[in-house]
């Protein structure tokens, strides 16, 4: 997994490290497997994934055109690859497994597009998911990212349910690492943020810029942030994260 990590930001790594240990608790990439991924961003999972000789075919869609081209660089190689622009190009019911994350919070109406990625979902399919959590953790990186919202659980459970999805598994993440890293980011974006940007922009570019993290060495955060990861999932301590990973399962009857 190392290997294909982009750059060392901490709350990226936290999230992969949780999404792969997800992966493997519920023996998420099955044979002749389609996955698919919303908001890929630099793709670091999915270069994981698609490497899996029992991944069949991808399907990543990515809006900005800045990350689609890194991309296509990125997967130039690999012919069972499809990159798209626009999540409409995606057939109904072609994906066994759907990646979300850090998307929905950037959407007006997020639950038509939870509807959205039911649909694209086969029967019993999964959809794996994470966006920032709670409200009054609102930060100066939420308005530089173009961010409609944080979410609370009741109101992602709520959401998640009343779109045709029950859930197999929700936690927060972050703790204590944001946290400690909280007063440098609310500075560095307070700063960035002087140069307003339209909401679309603020999403295109949220989803490949590392540019806090980028001189930190990979090997040595990735290590250090897999060996004390089990504090964020500590009971009580979960309202201490700043962000919710969620895995549900399309409804039967859907």
């Amino acid at each position: 997994m190392i290997d294909n990590i982009s750059a060392a930001a901490p709350r990226f790594i936290l999230r992969l490290l949780e999404v792969v240990r997800i992966i493997e608790k519920h023996s998420l990439i099955k044979d002749s497997c389609h996955f698919s991924e919303v908001g890929p961003g630099l793709g670091d999972l999915a270069h994981w994934i698609v490497q899996s000789p029992k991944v069949q075919g991808a399907t990543l869609i990515e809006s900005s055109e800045d990350a689609s081209n890194l991309l296509k660089q990125k997967f130039a190689g690999f012919s069972k690859v499809k990159i798209v622009n626009d999540i409409e190009l995606v057939p109904k019911e072609n994906s066994d497994l759907i990646f979300c994350f850090e998307v929905l919070e950037h959407i007006e109406d997020d639950r038509q597009f939870l509807n959205l990625l039911r649909t694209m979902l086969k029967k019993d399919g999964v959809l794996v998911g994470s966006v920032p959590a709670y409200m009054k953790k609102w930060q100066s990186v939420d308005e530089w990212a173009g961010h409609v919202r944080r979410y609370e659980r009741k109101e992602l459970e709520v959401k998640l349910e009343t779109s045709g999805f029950e859930l197999i598994e929700m936690f927060v993440y972050g703790f204590p690492f944001t946290n400690l890293l909280y007063p440098l980011r609310q500075l560095y974006y307070f700063f960035s943020n002087s140069k307003k940007v339209p909401r679309d922009a603020a999403t295109s570019r949220s989803g490949i810029s590392r540019e806090f993290t980028g001189e930190l060495t990979t090997l040595w955060m990735y290590y250090f942030l897999k060996t004390f990861r089990f504090l964020q999932r500590l009971p009580l301590l979960d309202v201490m994260g700043d962000g919710f990973i969620f895995v549900v399962r399309k409804k039967p009857t859907q």
